[in-house]
């Protein structure tokens, strides 16, 4: 029931994290476009983080980004989604398209995964980091592996996949948000090159 309850807070969270997916059609042709709009996006989040703790509200944009919220965060500025779209930003402006993907896909999707099995089924906590579970890994890892291997052959999607499980393991709160995009990317980038 407890990890039920879990899933249904996280939710709103992890739909932020799938939205991301939405930018993989125009990050080949649009890719500045993509950039200015996730630095707008942030500066308006911010702004609504700013306004919250200051209890004013803009109506229904407040409500979503107070659903987003984990109960530790209620009282400051959550800084999941801007280091999220600062990764993704990085990303975009410094790799090329197919290793951009991949990291967008570890980030976004492979994430999703982890932390919606994490936390039904993750009972082992990984030694190193009390938040994240061996199941958790395990599903990132599968799904990263599966979903980047529309873009790059197996050879790179399985180091790729073992890359961003390692990354998003580590005990750093939110941070994984900027380390997974960007670390994926680059690693992709290496691989790919010819």
């Amino acid at each position: 029931m407890i990890q039920a309850k879990q899933i249904f807070e996280e939710a709103p969270r992890k739909l932020v994290h799938l939205s991301g997916l939405l930018l993989l059609p125009f990050l080949f042709r649009f890719s500045l476009f993509v950039v200015w709009g996730l630095a707008a996006a942030s500066v308006f989040y911010l702004i609504v983080e700013l306004l919250r703790i200051r209890r004013k509200e803009i109506r229904f944009v407040s409500q979503w980004v107070h659903a987003c919220k984990r109960a530790s965060e209620m009282k400051t500025i959550s800084w999941a989604a801007p280091l999220l779209a600062v990764g993704i930003m990085l990303s975009i402006s410094f790799f090329i398209y197919p290793a951009t993907a991949c990291g967008l896909i570890h980030a976004c999707l492979a994430d999703t995964a982890a932390a919606l099995v994490g936390r039904r089924w993750g009972e082992t906590k990984i030694f190193y980091s009390s938040h994240k579970s061996y199941l958790g890994s395990a599903a990132y890892f599968t799904t990263a592996l599966l979903a980047t291997l529309f873009y790059v052959p197996f050879w790179i999607a399985l180091p790729l996949a073992v890359i961003g499980m390692v990354l998003e393991s580590f005990p750093i709160r939110d941070w994984d948000n900027f380390l997974i995009p960007l670390g994926v990317s680059f690693s992709a980038s290496l691989l790919l090159w010819p």
